[in-house]
């Protein structure tokens, strides 16, 4: 199943009061539920899987540890809140294709999506 398929189904009132920041400094703040079950498999939202994945890259310790030869990182303050972020995204040419940044600071400035990726991060659906 693809990414392309995800369908945003409204949250609930309780699962929006239950949310808590995303690696200590993400916000979502998305009216819909990020991933859902249909059927046996999980289907989440492709653009919450490319903005929490940029987000693990320079916030989460672990991620850092597995690969110590990548640089440090940040991401402007505005792209740490999910619609944000969302809004940039779909304006982009971005479905199979790697967010791509040229310093150190992800921002709307200085990433692009390229080349396509090599991970299947597109289809991490289970």
């Amino acid at each position: 199943m693809k990414n392309l398929e995800f369908i945003a189904r409204p949250a609930n009132a309780m699962s929006l009061v239950k949310r808590k920041l995303v690696l200590g400094v993400g916000i979502n703040d998305v009216d819909y539920r990020i991933r859902y079950v249909k059927g046996r498999r999980t289907v989440k939202c492709p653009y919450y899987l490319k903005w929490h994945r940029m987000l693990l890259m320079c916030y989460c310790p672990r991620y850092a540890k597995l690969h110590p030869r990548l640089k440090r990182c940040t991401v402007v303050n505005s792209w740490l809140t999910f619609s944000v972020f969302k809004a940039w995204m779909m304006q982009q040419e971005w479905f199979n294709r790697k967010l791509s940044v040229y310093n150190t600071i992800y921002s709307p400035l200085t990433c692009e999506f390229t080349g396509t990726t090599s991970t299947g991060e597109d289809n991490e659906n289970n």
